[in-house]
């Protein structure tokens, strides 16, 4: 048949949630439209429609979200001192849907639970309940903008989650969109878990930027990283007929996502200014510690891999410092003396300037973590893979 004779779809509409640990994004695509284009959503107050936003919410003291993405970090770092330990602050906690703080899977049945910035323990659904049910409506507010309005039947979510969780962390997410209002029940057909490294995967073959879409016939076998902010996933495909592919090797991976890095620099400066001065901000619920990670996090970005090895990035230490009592160039010195040639660091004001061996350093456990994984796991099972996507 024509495309415009094929039979209409069971959902007209389908809106895609992307929930990561660091980031989250949503689009639409509507069967109804004549251009057929995939729609991104805004999800905070920025107007980047086209870039995710940050996993982040602020509660108020009833548990009810009031800002989302980096709205809600910019609304927290300006609050009050009065006032802050009154507001719920939570980032980069849709792990713990799948494992404590320790690492430990949450098992069945048990509550899983998310530290807010001001030490207060919430139940994860609750929190990611209403992350979704921000989105939700964000994207509903969009789709039905124009004059024909959608009923809820109409729409199927889609809604990403690692390969690696156990199915128990699969129900709790399904449940999770259900209590944001996204579909009646956990189990109804119109909620689509999809596997973030199998949607990645189908991209890559699709992306016209990449000209593979003839490169795949029937027997290739490729590979995903999707390289998350909390996980690693990786599954192996062999493309079949039509288009298709079957999975020829179960999804594993691990908790090496990015967030990883930000843990490692945190560490890095305990070396230098003492791990009791850290652990101090960090029970004191310093705004000024979030500052200076914000600043961090602009840094890690502006890494490429293709720097010189003997280039430099920039770190302001000036929020971090602020209470130190002692100081800092002698603290910098101190751990000059006992460091290896090649992991010094210069201190300039209150401006820290690490070399790429030492951002290379912080990265490196995650990289042995990943390279270790595949050679020993997938290209010793599957030396034939073609292609490795790494997303």
């Amino acid at each position: 048949m024509e495309e415009d004779e094929a039979a209409p779809p069971e959902f007209p509409v389908i809106a895609a949630i992307d929930f990561g640990t660091a980031r989250t994004g949503c689009a639409l695509f509507n069967y109804d439209l004549r251009d057929r284009d995939i729609d991104p959503v805004e999800l905070d107050g920025t107007g980047a429609e086209n870039a995710k936003t940050s996993s982040c919410v602020l509660l108020n003291s009833n548990g009810e979200i009031e800002n989302f993405g980096e709205d809600a970090r910019m609304i927290y770092y300006d609050l009050d001192e009065e006032i802050r330990p009154e507001k719920f602050f939570l980032e980069r906690f849709k792990m713990s849907l799948f494992s404590d703080a320790n690492g430990i899977p949450i098992a069945s049945g048990q509550e899983p639970q998310a530290r807010a910035h001001n030490g207060h323990l919430m139940p994860t659904l609750d929190i990611i309940a209403q992350l979704l049910k921000h989105v939700h409506d964000r994207a509903m507010a969009k789709l039905n903008a124009g004059i024909k309005q959608y009923r809820a039947d109409e729409i199927r979510w889609v809604l990403t989650v690692p390969a690696i969780w156990s199915e128990s962390a699969k129900h709790r997410m399904r449940v999770a969109a259900c209590r944001a209002g996204l579909v009646e029940t956990p189990d109804s057909p119109r909620l689509l878990l999809a596997l973030e490294p199998e949607a990645a995967a189908l991209s890559c073959r699709k992306d016209e930027a990449l000209k593979l879409s003839d490169a795949f016939p029937a027997g290739t076998k490729y590979c995903v990283l999707d390289c998350g902010g909390g996980t690693v996933d990786i599954t192996v495909h062999e493309a079949l007929e039509g288009g298709f592919a079957k999975e020829i090797e179960r999804p594993s991976g691990g908790a090496w996502g990015s967030t990883m890095v930000d843990h490692n620099f945190l560490e890095f400066l305990g070396t230098i200014f003492g791990r009791e001065y850290v652990l101090e901000l960090q029970r004191s619920l310093s705004s000024d510690l979030l500052t200076t990670m914000a600043n961090w996090e602009r840094a890690k970005k502006r890494v490429t891999g293709e720097e010189d090895i003997g280039s430099t990035k920039n770190i302001d230490l000036g929020p971090f410092l602020l209470d130190y009592k002692g100081n800092p160039a002698q603290a910098v010195e101190r751990y000059n003396r006992k460091a290896d040639p090649d992991l010094r660091v210069e201190l300039s004001r209150r401006t820290l300037r690490l070399s790429m061996r030492v951002i290379s350093s912080l990265f490196r456990p995650l990289f042995d973590n990943i390279a270790g994984h595949m050679r020993s796991n997938i290209i010793a099972q599957h030396p034939d893979i073609r292609y490795i996507f790494l997303v």
